[in-house]
């Protein structure tokens, strides 16, 4: 449940993005790569930057909204991951645009000072809009963040299915001074970059599904067939109605992760979250494209900015087979006698670590 002061500033979000943001312009805006006067506003408003004062159950707020309209921002990946990350090794960086390379970097440590990152080769979300990279490393022992100047790289733009970017660095590595290494002050590490990339990622989805349906409940009031409205036929409501439990089921499982991760109670709930709404994604996608017929397929028509979205987003930060995986070796791991107590409502431990 949301209070009144994240409801508020859920209101805010939709009606800036309801005067801004429309299907075809995000469509156009693909080819730059981010909706930078949209972005430009959500700093005016506050709604970025250090110091905004917003909590996490605020911030995937923002990022159903974000989702619900089809924004082209990079939200998640500066604001979530980056500015927490930032936080979290002490870092200040104004309103800059961050983003955060995925996973651990191995780190060498230089003997004239700072130390040499091997970058892994994974694209990085929005990177060339980014002011800063954040990595996380290991440099002599210390768990660090290194800053990296997002303009001192260069990058090969590239994009996922939806249109956004998720970009190429082209080097093996890059030397950074020790100015740019910030030590960890608080346990962030890989699992913690995964576990929160998933659950921003499922609040995003939850938006998208949450339009998706609209756009079919739509299109089935207007579009008439034999004389009658497409909604009166038994099988499209039986598409809609499939499509509401769908959608219903993972707003649920996304307000039960976010709370357990507000709470401290525990991140178990994410895995839950992210696999209940890449489900969600697989059946909403496809019923709302036999809803729409071939006019659903076209480019011209909105719905493909909600479904590429959900296509996209169910694969990044893990798939639901990869969360199936955690959530079935932390049962394991439980023994036999946990497994019905954790199913009737507590939380299960979470290490996202794979094993050999």
């Amino acid at each position: 449940m949301m209070d009144d002061t994240t409801t508020m500033l859920r209101d805010a979000v939709s009606r800036l993005l309801k005067d801004h943001v429309t299907a075809h312009r995000t469509m156009e805006l693909e080819r730059a790569g981010i909706d930078a006067a949209l972005w430009t506003r959500f700093a005016e408003m506050g709604l970025r930057g250090d110091g905004t004062g917003l909590g996490l159950d605020a911030r995937m707020a923002v990022l159903q909204e974000t989702g619900r309209a089809g924004a082209l921002l990079p939200y998640a990946e500066s604001e979530v991951l980056g500015r927490l990350l930032a936080e979290g090794a002490g870092l200040e960086l104004g309103d800059a645009t961050l983003t955060v390379m995925p996973g651990d970097v191995r780190a060498e440590t230089l003997a004239g000072g700072g130390a040499r990152l091997y970058l892994p080769g994974a694209p990085i979300p929005w990177g060339r809009h980014a002011s800063h990279v954040l990595v996380r490393c290991v440099v002599g022992g210390q768990a660090c963040v290194a800053a990296i100047e997002g303009p001192s790289l260069e990058w090969q733009a590239q994009a996922n299915m939806a249109g956004e970017p998720r970009d190429g660095v082209l080097a093996a590595s890059v030397v950074v001074p020790s100015s740019a290494l910030h030590p960890l002050r608080e346990l962030l590490d890989a699992d913690w970059l995964q576990r929160t990339g998933a659950l921003c990622r499922a609040a995003s989805m939850v938006g998208a599904l949450g339009t998706a349906l609209e756009l079919a409940i739509q299109y089935a009031q207007d579009r008439k067939q034999f004389g009658k409205p497409l909604s009166q036929f038994q099988v499209i409501q039986s598409y809609l109605a499939e499509m509401a439990a769908e959608t219903c089921a993972a707003a649920v499982a996304l307000d039960l992760a976010t709370a357990g991760a507000v709470s401290g109670d525990g991140w178990g709930d994410v895995a839950v979250a992210k696999v209940r709404a890449g489900q969600a994604a697989n059946t909403v996608a496809r019923l709302a494209h036999q809803v729409h017929g071939a006019i659903g397929m076209t480019r011209e028509y909105p719905l493909n900015v909600w479904t590429r979205r959900l296509w996209s987003w169910r694969e990044e930060f893990g798939n639901e087979s990869y969360w199936s995986g955690v959530l079935g070796r932390s049962v394991i791991d439980e023994g036999e006698g946990a497994f019905w107590p954790r199913m009737a409502g507590s939380t299960l431990p979470l290490a996202t670590e794979r094993r050999a």
